[in-house]
């Protein structure tokens, strides 16, 4: 019998350790790497955003041309979109929304939707050091939540859609993006259905940590 060693590396995820400041990181900087070069991305000029206003996605792009559907038949798209979700679910959340977005033109893409893939991966090129970080240092127990939406923005259909993230002692700890269920009249309207579906996150939310032991005033 022995002690281990403590663990670098788990399903593709780094883990780097600091005793002294009782922090600890989750990167996946080289499953990203791999990423870039399997799909031939690896020298690609790195960009700051990961969706920019100029790209549009909608159904009516999928009316594809003779042309367009040979282009397709050589492009990997659903292979790029499940590495792109892997790293979102393990240390990228902030790829959930345009994941999302991309997500829904997975068994009828065009060149357009290849050219935003293209982009988010120039969006990995730039931020490939980004991590998670976790801290033990002591301090407000409360759970922190942040909402936003916008107006409309689906295209196809006229909904919009809610992110949220929570976080706990500092630390991020949930987040989601997703399409409203109906088509909102108003901002106002806009702005009420994504309170309501953050305040259900709150409630399984603080129920969990008080599980942990963690009792919760005010969110």
């Amino acid at each position: 019998m022995k002690d281990l060693g403590p663990v670098k590396k788990i399903f593709g995820m780094e883990i780097h350790r600091n005793k002294k400041s009782k922090r600890l990181w989750l990167s996946q900087q080289g499953y990203v790497e791999k990423v870039l070069d399997k799909f031939n991305m690896s020298n690609a000029k790195p960009v700051s955003t990961s969706l920019p206003k100029h790209f549009k996605l909608y159904v009516d792009q999928c009316l594809k041309i003779d042309v367009e559907v040979e282009y397709m038949s050589m492009v990997t798209y659903a292979n790029v979109v499940g590495c792109l979700m892997y790293a979102m679910v393990c240390t990228r959340p902030n790829l959930a929304h345009i994941v999302s977005q991309v997500c829904k033109f997975m068994s009828n893409s065009v060149k357009r939707h290849c050219e935003v893939m293209k982009w988010i991966l120039r969006y990995l090129k730039g931020t490939i050091g980004h991590d998670i970080m976790f801290d033990s240092q002591q301090g407000d127990l409360s759970i922190a939540g942040y909402v936003d939406c916008d107006y409309v923005g689906d295209l196809d259909d006229r909904k919009s859609t809610t992110w949220y993230v929570f976080t706990l002692v500092s630390g991020f700890v949930c987040s989601k993006s997703i399409i409203q269920s109906l088509v909102a009249m108003s901002t106002t309207e806009v702005e009420y259905m994504a309170v309501t579906k953050a305040s259900n996150g709150v409630v399984w939310l603080a129920g969990l940590v008080k599980e942990l032991g963690i009792e919760q005033g005010e969110v």
